[in-house]
């Protein structure tokens, strides 16, 4: 069977925007294709600080020789920074669609104008056609750097996941969560984070057997933190995993920024041992006693009777607290 293409041609959206404001550029509703392919959806680029996030949860099917035949879904949620760019790959009954997107920025009217160019192509049986449509313009809306582009987070580990997200699109080196907003603020989807300056915090993907493979939540925090006593680093987990599925994401910082690992007797943090009980606790412990915060780093120990908790405090000046509001 000889596979035929229609020739079509490719998408440029540009947008202009004032100053480094956060914003929130959405396409409306577009159809990409021809004869033979169709991608059904709607894109849409977000834009807070430095970083830039596509999402474009489409559909594609195509149509080859007369039959027409099913595709598969996008799920495209790709992010990157200025000047670099994405590329998404699905597959299906041998067709292949590769989504290919990148921009750039340009001061030269003296405005910031971001210039977004999403290319589609598809491969079968090794001929491959590009698709795309006209051009198209969008306005914004603000996004202020205190917004996670995501549902509240609920979990222990989403969180996690959740505050690291937040730190890398903001222009911090990393965050965790505190776990110690109020009821009202958990009513408007608000939770709170500590959030290092740039350049402060690190991330490196370690086996997850170097962590001895952590069990628990709690585990896991307590692995993280021993590599990086190892490392002659502090060292927290930031709950993501490599594609492969081998590696959990750490992310370490100066021992500079704390002071000495110091045991605390679990009758001032509440007497609790629940993961997210525990992180507040030794939070509020912290600020109490004149501390940015702190956090359990997973050690343990009964003492004459009394049982203790391992707990890292940050010091004055070394990062700060901010609340940070999920929205989708």
């Amino acid at each position: 069977m000889k596979t035929c293409f229609k020739a079509l041609t490719l998408l440029t959206v540009c947008c202009v925007f004032a100053g480094t404001a956060n914003a929130e550029y959405t396409f409306r509703k577009v159809f990409v294709g021809g004869d033979r392919v169709v991608i059904y959806g709607t894109p849409k680029v977000y834009i807070q600080d430095e970083q830039v996030r596509v999402k474009w949860p489409g559909t594609w099917k195509y149509q080859i020789a007369g039959k027409r035949m099913t595709g598969g879904n996008l799920n495209v949620d790709k992010k990157f920074k200025y000047g670099s760019g994405f590329e998404h790959s699905d597959s299906s009954n041998g067709l292949k669609v590769q989504l290919k997107g990148e921009h750039s920025k340009n001061d030269q009217t003296g405005n910031n104008e971001l210039q977004m160019v999403l290319s589609v192509e598809f491969s079968y049986k090794g001929s491959t056609a590009k698709l795309a449509t006209k051009n198209i313009s969008q306005e914004y809306k603000k996004i202020p750097s205190d917004v996670y582009l995501g549902s509240f987070p609920k979990s222990f580990a989403h969180r996690f996941q959740a505050a690291r997200e937040w730190s890398t699109n903001t222009g911090h080196s990393h965050a965790f969560p505190t776990f110690a907003e109020s009821k009202e603020e958990v009513k408007r989807n608000t939770f709170q984070v500590v959030a290092f300056p740039a350049n402060v915090a690190h991330k490196s993907d370690v086996l997850i057997s170097d962590l001895k493979k952590p069990k628990s939540d709690l585990e896991r925090v307590m692995r993280a933190h021993r590599w990086g006593s190892s490392q002659k680093k502090r060292a927290l987990p930031d709950f993501n995993i490599n594609r492969a599925g081998d590696k959990y994401g750490i992310v370490w910082f100066p021992l500079s920024v704390t002071e000495k690992p110091r045991d605390i007797a679990a009758s001032e943090l509440n007497n609790t041992s629940n993961p997210i009980e525990l992180f507040k606790s030794v939070h509020k412990w912290a600020v109490k006693h004149h501390y940015v915060s702190g956090y359990p780093n997973g050690e343990a120990a009964i003492r004459n009777g009394k049982q203790y908790y391992g707990v890292i405090l940050i010091k004055p000046g070394k990062a700060e607290v901010a609340n940070v509001t999920a929205r989708k």
